[in-house]
């Protein structure tokens, strides 16, 4: 009988076959039998930001992994990991402090900027229109990154856990948006789902050795590029597409991959 995981975050929330702690600031905050059970395991699923690399450096085995947590919601350090792995995406460049003044040396209007870090579901990400869309952008952040405005009507969300595909789905950009967001009203839809797209997102994964990820890629002037990684990603697409993720992450335990 497979035995039950131990986790700490709330993200496998749902999960038979997982025990959740929660998260406490102090590991004495735990009550001894909790805080005996955390001890003795041998690994420790979904540790959250605050306990993923102590408790790997501690010996013990943590799904996501401790890189995960490093490229959660930190848009700069991907794109750094993905220039580095020589994966397509869309011109990006960062711009620190007075370096934002050189942007258009660079890139003229329209394109995109985007907070940092932080964020998710489209908020903290801006079309820059004109000089005065640049300087509203400005007040919010002194670091500037800046990719490419691609006209694009949908991109794919591939999501994948544990190297298995999960859901793979369009998401179509409403009227009146730039976005495709599902929560900034995007559209679905699974029909004619591309595998080549799919397989490039499972390679990114792979690759980039995320364990529990949501792909954002877009396929223009014949080649697909990756967009984004979310860690945090949203599960409004999986319920409209029926599918239970509780009960996905329940059978890759069953089966010991993580």
């Amino acid at each position: 009988m497979t035995p039950q995981r131990l986790a700490l975050g709330f993200r496998p929330r749902g999960c038979r076959r997982v025990r959740i702690l929660g998260v406490k600031p102090n590991l004495e905050d735990y009550a001894p039998e909790d805080r005996a059970a955390i001890l003795e395991a041998d690994r420790i699923l979904y540790p959250t930001h605050y306990y993923a690399q102590a408790l790997a450096d501690a010996g013990k085995r943590v799904f996501p992994s401790a890189r995960d947590y490093y490229y959660l919601a930190d848009k700069i350090r991907q794109n750094t990991l993905f220039a580095l792995l020589g994966l397509p995406r869309p011109r990006t460049r960062i711009f620190f402090g007075r370096q934002t003044e050189e942007v258009g040396r660079h890139f003229s209007p329209p394109f995109v900027a985007k907070l940092p870090r932080g964020w998710g579901e489209g908020r903290g990400v801006f079309l820059i229109r004109d000089e005065n869309d640049w300087r509203e952008y400005l007040k919010l952040t002194r670091t500037a990154l800046v990719q490419e405005y691609l006209a694009l009507e949908r991109d794919l969300r591939v999501v994948i856990v544990a190297g298995r595909l999960l859901a793979a789905y369009w998401r179509v950009r409403p009227p009146g948006d730039f976005r495709t967001n599902l929560r900034r009203g995007g559209g679905l839809e699974s029909d004619g789902v591309s595998e080549e797209g799919v397989a490039f997102a499972l390679d990114t994964a792979h690759r980039a050795r995320f364990d529990d990820v949501g792909l954002d890629v877009v396929f223009h002037e014949g080649r697909w590029l990756v967009i984004e990684a979310n860690m945090h990603y949203g599960r409004a697409g999986l319920k409209a597409l029926g599918l239970s993720w509780s009960d996905f992450f329940d059978d890759l335990i069953e089966q010991g991959l993580v």
